[in-house]
């Protein structure tokens, strides 16, 4: 099992978590993950620039040899480009909005999120760091940008939804068939992946891709915390019967 669960170790901490804080190593990927939306859009904008720039300057050329309707296209295009580049500008501001925020606003969204107070994200914080805990790679070739944490009370999947649930708290956990479908050359092809689901009492929810075997092993670490949690008896689900279950008001 050493490649989907790792005790946390000094070593790591040190790599990590120089400061011994989750929310820190959050904002700080929050902020490196950014510097491909800043390369993407921004390149998006120069080209629109660029596009504009020679429309009109055609238009000049069609408007001097009275093309008159080439030069009315022409303006509908530069237009074009013009709103295009405006628009790709919003998500650069929401990225550097979302770069301003510190630990503390991270941890903040996480409570919200996760209906837990700051006492006890401080808590989940401490026992983290703990020789005690688990650095959870639940899929195999998780880095750890994308690892979870499984400490003495607290369970976090490494979610971009940035859930962290009390174990105590756990409805249930299980594994559910999540099926996707992409269409090509008029063909469906249907994608199935196991994903692990946990919920808690209050219904917030916390998912990853696992493989079976990973996903087994955690269901096992979590009835150590928690012996009452539904499992469904290790059953696979349906999305529709975990849906069925979650939206129920047997949680």
């Amino acid at each position: 099992m050493e490649q989907y669960f790792e005790k946390m170790n000094n070593k790591y901490i040190e790599k990590y978590y120089p400061n011994r804080s989750v929310f820190e190593k959050v904002a700080k990927s929050m902020k490196k993950g950014s510097m491909f939306a800043y390369i993407f859009f921004g390149l998006l904008i120069i080209g629109s620039i660029a596009g504009a720039v020679w429309i009109i300057n055609q238009n000049i050329s069609y408007q001097q040899s009275g093309d008159l309707d080439m030069a009315e296209t022409g303006t509908i295009i530069a237009w074009f480009f013009g709103i295009f580049a405006l628009l790709m500008l919003v998500p650069i501001v929401v990225t550097v909005l979302r770069n301003k925020k510190k630990s503390s606003d991270w941890m903040a969204i996480c409570a919200k999120k996760s209906k837990l107070n700051e006492t006890q994200l401080k808590e989940f914080e401490q026992q983290a760091m703990s020789s005690d805990s688990y650095i959870l790679k639940l899929e195999k070739g998780s880095t750890a940008a994308v690892t979870g944490i499984l400490t003495r009370d607290y369970v976090y999947l490494g979610d971009l939804s940035l859930t962290v649930i009390r174990c105590e708290d756990i409805a249930s956990v299980c594994i559910v068939d999540v099926v996707s479908t992409s269409t090509t050359n008029n063909h469906t092809i249907k994608t199935h992946d196991l994903a692990i689901k946990i919920l808690s009492k209050e219904k917030v929810e916390a998912e990853s891709v696992v493989n079976n075997v990973s996903g087994k092993a955690l269901i096992e670490l979590l009835l150590e915390r928690n012996p009452n949690i539904n499992t469904f008896d290790g059953k696979v689900l349906k999305e529709r019967e975990y849906l069925r279950y979650r939206d129920s008001e047997s949680v």
